[in-house]
């Protein structure tokens, strides 16, 4: 399989690239920054580089890729305070231009990795959410992967080729800290009470590395059908149980800290408060849940995450703590 790969030095694509590559597919790959790709992928087939908002840059490419059987579309801006013009720029624009190459190249299949930011958060009562879904952005980030979502599902029935949308949740694991990390900091910062606020019974819905690739690597087959999927790990883990879980890995007692001083008692208060909230019913229920159902992509993708919470996390800070990366 001929397979073409924009933004593949970042985290995930650099673990796609080589899995594909592993697996005795030939692998172009579309970056910004060649010397940048000629270094951390030496398994591509070919480097192409090119801006994805540079329409005339990729026409001129087009006959130098050739063709491909699949295009796997990773490059976005994931900068939340970009602004529009460049969340939409990038996201939406160049999406569509890198549509019209796959067009050009002859893909049979395009495969757009989206976000559950696209959905938005949800509600308790919704949790958790499937891919029918009513979709509420609540950033700019997400709207643009929505339009962007759109789009490809237009261009791909204008130009017969099956489309398939990835709805990740957040990625983690070795590699990038970037979503443990934050958390990590307020674990070994002096004051824990955020961690026992409302959020702490609310659910973020994240995907270990490893399954997010495999989870790719499986929807770009031949045999699997264009469709609308979300990605996620395969347990829902509540805000607390995340913290509890980076914490033993730090060596830090979560529930002696919060009992002492002034902070104890506004943790404490603010967990009997968000009890009492959860009994009065929908009305009182922000939607700030970030949990999904993966059982549509199990069904027809084979999807199988096989990472836990605890040893996603272990995994990461393992890898962060040698590479010397601070955490604090």
């Amino acid at each position: 399989m001929n397979v073409l790969i924009t933004g593949a030095t970042g985290f995930i694509g650099k673990e796609l690239v080589r899995r594909l590559t592993g697996e005795n597919n030939s692998v172009a790959v579309l970056v910004r920054d060649k010397r940048k790709a000629e270094e951390r992928l030496p398994e591509a087939s070919g480097i192409f580089a090119a801006d994805l908002t540079d329409r005339g840059k990729l026409e001129v490419l087009a006959p130098l890729i050739k063709n491909a059987d699949v295009v796997i579309h990773l490059a976005a801006c994931i900068d939340y305070n970009a602004g529009k013009e460049a969340l939409f720029g990038v996201n939406v624009a160049g999406t569509a231009n890198i549509l019209e190459l796959a067009g050009k190249l002859g893909a049979k299949k395009f495969v757009y990795i989206s976000s559950i930011e696209a959905i938005g958060p949800v509600s308790a009562k919704e949790v958790p959410a499937g891919e029918t879904q009513p979709c509420r952005p609540a950033n700019l980030y997400g709207e643009s992967k929505l339009e962007a979502e759109k789009l490809a599902l237009r261009a791909g029935a204008g130009l017969k080729m099956e489309v398939v949308i990835l709805r990740l949740g957040n990625v983690y694991g070795p590699g990038s800290p970037s979503f443990v990390r934050p958390v990590a900091e307020a674990v070994l910062a002096a004051n824990k009470a955020w961690l026992y606020l409302n959020w702490k019974l609310h659910r973020w819905h994240p995907v270990y590395i490893d399954d997010a690739v495999a989870g790719i690597a499986g929807a770009a087959a031949p045999n699997v059908r264009g469709g609308v999927y979300i990605m996620a790990g395969g347990e829902i883990p509540t805000v607390g149980r995340l913290a509890e879980a980076i914490a033993r890995e730090l060596g830090v007692d979560l529930e002696t800290r919060k009992e002492s001083g002034l902070s104890g008692i506004f943790i404490r208060f603010s967990e009997t408060w968000a009890r009492l909230k959860a009994g009065f019913g929908s009305v009182l229920r922000p939607r700030n849940n970030w949990a999904y159902s993966i059982e549509k992509a199990r069904r027809e993708l084979g999807y199988a995450p096989q990472v836990s919470l605890e040893d996603g996390v272990r995994r990461t800070i393992e890898w962060a703590k040698k590479e010397g990366l601070p955490l604090k």
